[in-house]
């Protein structure tokens, strides 16, 4: 028997939060934010968390590839506004990183998305992820 999934979330139950400004541009014909857009919002968050802890920059590239994006749209985002991401990690493998994040507006869950990203060395091979990238990574998981 599976799990039951948890449903409620608060911005507060995850270690990495940050915030993106939705965009005019970032809407569809209909009015709202185009569910494409959710991934980006995402992407913006996990490389926030990860050049914070200095993953990529000058002085170091990790190189990463998406090997499963899966996006549970529970809300409509509009514009104007703000989006705040809550980002944590569900487990840390050898080549990979699990991410769980969600997007809230106005306090409201809009989404959920689970995200597997797999390190890989200059030859885009899955490559294995280094011991201190693995320990700055643990105060970010969560259950």
């Amino acid at each position: 028997m599976t799990k039951p999934r948890k449903t409620d979330f608060n911005l507060a139950d995850f270690p990495a939060q940050a915030q993106e400004k939705v965009r005019w541009s970032d809407t569809d014909a209909q009015g709202h934010v185009n569910n494409l857009i959710f991934a980006s919002y995402c992407e913006a968050a996990r490389i926030e968390l990860m050049q914070n802890l200095g993953m990529f920059g000058p002085n170091r590239r990790f190189t990463i590839f998406v090997a499963r994006l899966a996006i549970d749209f529970r809300a409509q985002l509009t514009w104007p506004g703000t989006v705040e991401i809550g980002t944590g990690i569900k487990a840390i493998g050898r080549t990979s990183i699990t991410f769980f994040q969600t997007i809230f507006q106005n306090g409201v869950c809009a989404a959920t998305a689970d995200i597997v990203v797999v390190h890989v060395d200059a030859t885009g091979t899955p490559s294995p992820i280094g011991e201190d990238v693995k320990q700055s990574l643990h105060k970010f998981l969560i259950d």
